[in-house]
């Protein structure tokens, strides 16, 4: 589904974020200098409106040119450049010296305080993203010299900050190239894509192993439409007819339609383009976040996986939300891997010994479903049938059993399909999705 309304889906992209899944990759317009006259200017822009304003170059029939008016214009145009930019860049200070221009990174330090933000990704050079979220941050660098594979330390505790096209070095660190123009830059995801491996350990894998299953969240990224459509598909590891599958969400202020929308954004699944002006929609997203980093669970980390159909999920998320109001820890699946990815994490979670109840939400259209066209039914349900019968042996045995339990949840009438569920859903209640005793009764059981 794509859309192109004013105002996001908030409850989806918190449903991202809570799983873990949701990835920004942060532009340098999240970041502003404040100026002389008090105009706040995207960081890079204003190197290049303010700063660069006075180099000018000549044509080549020696006539004056005009002033550049991006990076990649001025580096066709003056030698050297590549020594200047991260000198300009580091020259901006970081605080209001008499009156001189100083760095706003509000939009930053909201981000930063997701803390179920495990991977950040900034296309910028600055170093303020990573200064902000102090050391609690393993860094990475990538640009367009490297080649050997970005290799990322799943293991480490610390969130991770990718630089994907370079980083300004401070004093007393050793030099690192930047991909600040054009070509730099494709160069630099050209080469991500190529050095990839295929396999690595459960310890270590590659940035674009780890992006698989990850949502995208581009927020301030002035990229031209023919970048971001590059940049989108490197990130994604697939071919852009895959792109379908893969969730991503593309943040920018500008209120004209994004020039490749009609085609790109439909054809490919995109499935937000927010025109609503960036820093109301950080501002509304973290307020979200935020509250929910609030979340009191009323049970010590006892979890509630809901089980649902595609065709349920708002039903599903409604249910979710009500739970977590509640105090009730839930899992809740977001749907943005791949069905071998997914069978894996789905077992795992399922059979966690954390997770003490299983919530199957049931309808007649999921019922009348072949198996192989529903995931719930040929994947999710055999697994939940598997550590039941499992629970059943080790009880027959003497042995001790972990508790768990199905309770199944209609979102319909319930009627004429109860004899072709299975039998570990008809020998339990079946709860209507809006009950209040629904909530009673899982709150009770994960009490005892």
């Amino acid at each position: 589904m794509s859309t192109t309304d004013d105002m996001p889906d908030y409850d989806s992209l918190l449903l991202q974020y809570r799983s873990g899944k949701l990835v920004p990759v942060i532009g340098s317009d999240l970041l502003k200098v404040v100026s002389s006259d008090g105009k706040k200017i995207p960081f890079e822009r204003y190197i290049i409106g303010e700063i660069l304003r006075d180099l000018t170059y000549l044509t080549n029939d020696a006539t004056p040119g005009k002033a550049a008016k991006s990076l990649t214009e001025l580096a066709i145009s003056r030698d050297g450049l590549d020594n200047e930019v991260p000198g300009i860049y580091s020259e901006i200070s970081s605080g209001k010296v008499d009156g001189q221009p100083y760095f706003d990174n509000s939009l930053l330090q909201l981000l930063a305080r997701g803390d179920n933000f495990k991977y950040y990704l900034t296309t910028s050079h600055d170093r303020q993203l990573e200064e902000l979220l102090d050391n609690d941050v393993d860094v990475y660098t990538w640009n367009h010299v490297k080649t050997e594979p970005l290799i990322i330390n799943k293991q480490s505790p610390k969130k991770k900050l990718i630089y994907l096209f370079g980083k300004i070095a401070k004093d007393g660190e050793p030099d690192e190239e930047v991909s600040y123009i054009d070509i730099d830059k494709m160069e630099s995801l050209f080469s991500l894509a190529a050095s990839a491996p295929q396999v690595l350990s459960s310890d270590m894998d590659s940035l674009l192993g780890i992006l698989k299953g990850k949502t995208l969240l581009f927020i301030g990224n002035h990229f031209e439409d023919w970048f971001m459509r590059l940049a989108i598909r490197v990130l994604c590891n697939r071919k852009f007819k895959d792109l379908r599958k893969k969730l991503v969400y593309i943040i920018n202020d500008s209120s004209a339609a994004i020039q490749y929308e009609e085609y790109f954004i439909r054809k490919y699944g995109i499935e937000v383009v927010h025109k609503h002006p960036m820093q109301d929609f950080i501002e509304n997203l973290m307020s979200k976040v935020l509250a929910e980093s609030e979340f009191k669970d009323s049970h010590e980390g006892k979890q509630v996986f809901i089980s649902y159909d595609r065709d349920n999920k708002i039903i599903a998320e409604n249910l979710n939300s009500r739970l977590r109001q509640h105090g009730i820890n839930t899992w809740f699946d977001v749907r943005s891997l791949e069905i071998g990815e997914y069978e894996t994490e789905i077992r795992n979670k399922i059979n966690s010994v954390g997770t003490y109840l299983l919530v199957s939400l049931i309808s007649k259209e999921l019922a009348g479903k072949p198996q192989a066209d529903s995931y719930v039914k040929n994947i999710e349900w055999p697994i939940v049938e598997q550590r039941l019968t499992a629970n059943r042996m080790f009880e027959a045995m003497g042995r001790q059993v972990e508790r768990f339990k199905v309770l199944p949840v209609a979102v319909d009438e319930f009627s004429g399909y109860f004899d072709v569920l299975p039998d570990f859903i008809r020998t339990n209640n079946i709860y209507p999705h809006d009950s209040d005793q629904l909530i009673v009764d899982i709150d009770k059981f994960l009490a005892q």
